[in-house]
């Protein structure tokens, strides 16, 4: 297999060693926000998390931030001897250390997928959090992506797998466009990481892509859901907290909307992308990998920017629902003092979503209300005010 590595220029080495520190840092910084937030909303007379999210959320910017770490090292942990790229300073120890982390990300995805799981028993099967400590179906939640992560981590080091890979260490052949034996009827000229194209399937990308397509269809399932409830609350005029919401103040220009249901859409729609966006060129340049005998350097570099920056999209996603609280309290400030009411009360019932508590009704007769959903339904980064 040729590769474009062979080609690229000190420039292009540069570029390549540089830009992931940024996206690293920035996800760094991202992840370490969520976990000093969350870590504030302790229970001040047991010290523990108020609920799963609380905990899983923890859980997953904890991963994310471990993971930061070793990606913003980018070329500094590979052996130069090795692969001569610009800032290799490390040894085949460093290098294996750094590639471990690098695997154990993906338990940072199982996270993301017990995340959607919950929100699904709880907004679809109508679980309460005592339910849920109940049932014990927390722990699993916690085990499984941790360990699949050191399983297969520590795999890949056993098997000799960790290697470089362009900037930074993983799951990799040595030298890189060597003749791996499952493609090559059991023929190898790799010295180090034979098959490893193959163990990057099986150990990461085969996961990756099936809690990818879960998460999706376990988010639409919901958004689905609370659409048709929402029509039928609109049509049968069933739940005051939507006629309130359904006031004729919008909060956009588009027209009145109820606007629990639009956030719902939007955290959803950002949860779903943030996967797609930082795994789609990944995914596109192993399969690339596999199919072709080159590898571009394009792919490799959009690779090296997007992949460590989760943890920044996460701390995106978390802080807006506080932006639209600080719009909302702006457009309540200005509002004529005939819309204000409307404006206080749409506000009361998204402030009382937002700590978890349910929106009061006389006339409820739905399960679930779609003032109810910043409860549990954004991505894993919903803003919990105190």
């Amino acid at each position: 297999m040729v590769t474009a590595f062979a080609d690229i220029s000190l420039r292009q080495e540069m570029i390549l060693a540089i830009f992931p520190k940024v996206t690293s840092f920035l996800s760094l910084v991202g992840s370490f926000y969520i976990i000093q937030d969350i870590l504030r909303m302790r229970n001040k007379v047991n010290r523990k998390m108020k609920t799963t999210y609380h905990r899983l959320l923890l859980g997953l910017t904890t991963c994310d931030a471990l993971v930061s770490v070793a990606w913003f090292m980018t070329t500094w942990p590979i052996p130069r001897d090795v692969f001569p790229i610009y800032g290799a300073l490390g040894t085949q120890q460093t290098c294996e250390a750094q590639g471990f982390f690098a695997q154990f990300s993906i338990a940072c995805i199982f996270y993301n997928c017990s995340l959607a799981i919950y929100y699904y028993i709880v907004i679809i099967l109508g679980w309460s959090q005592s339910r849920i400590d109940k049932s014990r179906i927390e722990i699993p939640m916690h085990l499984l992506g941790f360990m699949w992560g050191v399983a297969t981590a520590s795999a890949s080091v056993a098997l000799g797998l960790i290697n470089p890979i362009g900037w930074d260490c993983w799951i990799s052949a040595v030298p890189l466009g060597c003749k791996e034996s499952f493609r090559n009827n059991g023929e190898t000229t790799c010295t180090r990481g034979d098959n490893a194209n193959l163990y990057q399937w099986i150990f990461f990308y085969a996961p990756l892509w099936l809690i990818v397509i879960g998460v999706t269809v376990i988010m639409t399932n919901i958004v689905c859901k609370f659409k048709r409830q929402d029509a039928k609350n609109k049509k049968y005029g069933e739940h005051d907290s939507n006629k309130r919401i359904n006031s004729k103040i919008s909060f956009k220009r588009k027209g009145p909307k109820n606007e629990a249901i639009s956030a719902l859409v939007m955290q959803s729609v950002l949860y779903v992308f943030s996967f797609f966006f930082v795994w789609i060129f990944p995914t596109i340049l192993r399969i690339h990998e596999v199919t072709s005998d080159v590898i571009y350097y394009e792919l490799v570099l959009l690779s090296a920017i997007f992949v460590p920056m989760q943890g920044f999209w996460n701390m995106i996603i978390y802080i807006t629902p506080r932006y639209r609280k600080i719009r909302r309290e702006r457009k309540l400030r200005n509002a004529p003092q005939k819309d204000k009411a409307a404006l206080v009360r749409t506000g009361q019932d998204m402030k009382l979503a937002l700590k978890g508590e349910v929106p009061s009704s006389k006339n409820a007769t739905t399960k679930v209300a779609p003032s109810t959903v910043m409860k549990v339904i954004s991505t894993p980064t919903v803003a919990q005010e105190e």
